[in-house]
């Protein structure tokens, strides 16, 4: 299930991880589990935390392949430490949906509606 599309502000730039991934749509249930917890021991590894939920950005609308990236908000800025990257949220307006189910589900969401593309969630 994907909750409808709400337009928001996001008033703080925001201190963030990142790892880009690039991968095929019969790779990506095996990769975003890695990717998260690639992500989250890297960040720990470094003494910082995560201050918010897990999101992904997703650079392109996804076809036959994905091209994105696995992020979350840190209390610290991080130093690229393997595929981690520092990178930084800005302020902005944004459309914003939450996913709520499994990740398999996830393509049926997006078909269920506009939010298909885009910034994930915060």
């Amino acid at each position: 299930m994907i909750e409808p599309p709400q337009i928001t502000d996001l008033a703080l730039h925001r201190a963030t991880a990142i790892i880009h991934v690039r991968c095929t749509r019969e790779e990506i249930q095996h990769v975003m589990g890695r990717g998260v917890r690639e992500l989250l021991d890297a960040v720990q590894a470094q003494g910082a935390r995560p201050i918010s939920a897990l999101y992904t950005h997703h650079l392109c609308r996804p076809t036959d392949r994905f091209d994105f990236e696995i992020g979350v908000p840190v209390d610290q800025p991080v130093r690229a430490c393997g595929r981690m990257r520092p990178a930084v949220w800005p302020a902005m307006h944004v459309a914003r949906t939450v996913h709520c189910g499994r990740y398999e589900d996830l393509p049926r969401s997006w078909g269920s509606s506009s939010a298909g593309s885009g910034r994930g969630v915060w």
